[in-house]
């Protein structure tokens, strides 16, 4: 039985100094397999990127973190899978997977803003990312803004759109539609606000 308090289970810090190799690490994610402890599995991801970056067993630990009951640990997954591994044949087609249809919105916003940073020159990722500024459930009608790390699926995909494609001529039109038809009054006026600031990079 797992232990907080007993020897049985270290604390996090202390599990990562005696973490040396891959196989460790898939050890002590399994130890730490019970959910009380997704602190504890969300350190080990961020040491597996960290520190085992481009080796074949880390991508088979991310994929499997990607499946996690955890969502701040599918999140993590995610991101680290888009920057270590973008051009693994499966790491694509998965992002676009969890962005759209992944049931936690910090999961599908961590997949939306990697697609943007890592996969903006893909044909693909700026009809994908229209798509979920407009279809994505995230935020609800009376979802209060962000705070802290809470993130909306529908406003990643905006501010994305409006960073990476600020030049693209669907992004005003996108973004004009939103400030008028998104369900949720902050995200209209923060559509506004990026309309006014794309059309100055444009002048």
């Amino acid at each position: 039985n797992l232990n907080l308090f007993g020897s049985e289970v270290a604390l996090p810090a202390q599990c990562l100094g005696e973490i040396k190799n891959l196989t460790g690490l898939d050890k002590a994610l399994t130890k730490f397999s019970d959910n009380r402890f997704w602190h504890a599995r969300l350190d080990l991801i961020n040491t597996l990127h960290e520190h085992f970056p481009g080796q074949l067993q880390a991508l088979s630990l991310l994929l499997k973190a990607v499946k996690d009951e955890d969502a701040q640990l599918r999140s993590a997954a995610v991101s680290a899978l888009a920057e270590h591994y973008r051009d693994d044949p499966k790491t694509l087609p998965l992002l676009r997977e969890r962005a759209a249809q992944d049931e936690d919105a910090q999961v599908r916003s961590a997949a939306v803003d990697a697609l943007a940073e890592h996969y903006r020159e893909d044909a693909q990722t700026l009809p994908f990312l229209q798509q979920r500024a407009v279809l994505d459930e995230s935020p609800k009608p009376d979802n209060e803004k962000e705070i802290y790390f809470q993130k909306y699926v529908r406003h990643s995909a905006i501010e994305a759109i409006a960073k990476y494609w600020s030049e693209h001529p669907n992004t005003l039109p996108l973004l004009r539609d939103r400030a008028e038809n998104d369900p949720t009054l902050w995200l209209r006026d923060r559509a506004k606000e990026l309309i006014e600031e794309v059309e100055r990079k444009q002048n």
